[in-house]
């Protein structure tokens, strides 16, 4: 579907290499998954064709339905970059040392560097570029770690400099956000505007119809 209706599927990444990709992707495709496994697995392939128009997307309806459920979220909004994280919010607001300028170098023992990376993975962007990346991790980077590393940590370890410039840890409890995880299976919709842009609609998962799920919008 990709091939057919996307006008520069290999301008940036070769057919080998989008095959491999593919490949990785449909084998990472369990018969029995969240829809955030899921989204995370059919994103991290579409960021390979390195289009900032092309992404997925859950439904307006699944998007509704998770509004309306709590879900274990992290606290923490941070200022991103590609090797470095600062707290500029902190749903606890009488923490004294989780301070807005704070800054964060791991999370669950995880370096910033290999988390965020880990996460640009599955953001999709014109190119090789970065900054976007980084606005849009920067934007919701609970949501965004979320979609990575699952809702399952119910206290984050969080590595930071002090005020002093001393390397510390410290442990913070997750706060409520929205969701119920279940498992969903595939609508598409398509769009007036052949060619543009891609979605992914996510209503209720099943893997047979796994890459045959992607519609235009």
């Amino acid at each position: 579907v990709i091939v057919q209706n996307h006008p520069s599927t290999y301008w940036h990444t070769s057919k080998d290499s989008m095959d491999i990709y593919f490949s990785a992707a449909l084998a990472a495709v369990k018969d029995s998954m969240s829809v955030w496994a899921f989204r995370t697995v059919v994103a991290s392939y579409l960021a390979n064709i390195k289009c900032g128009h092309t992404s997925v997307l859950f439904s307006p309806k699944l998007t509704k339905l998770y509004a309306a459920y709590k879900y274990p979220q992290f606290p923490l909004q941070l200022k991103v970059w590609k090797d470095s994280a600062v707290v500029i919010g902190n749903l606890y607001t009488k923490d004294s040392i989780l301070k807005r300028g704070t800054i964060v170098t791991a999370i669950n023992q995880l370096l910033i560097k290999s988390l965020v990376d880990s996460i640009y993975s599955i953001i999709s962007t014109d190119g090789n570029s970065i900054n976007f990346k980084s606005q849009v991790l920067t934007n919701n980077f609970s949501g965004w770690y979320k979609a990575r590393f699952g809702n399952t940590d119910s206290l984050y370890q969080i590595s930071y400099i002090d005020s002093a410039g001393h390397a510390k840890t410290t442990k913070v409890p997750f706060v409520h956000g929205g969701n119920k995880c279940n498992k969903v299976a595939v609508k598409t919709k398509e769009s007036t505007k052949p060619g543009m842009n891609y979605k992914l609609s996510v209503h209720k998962y099943s893997p047979q119809l796994f890459f045959h799920i992607l519609a235009l919008f």
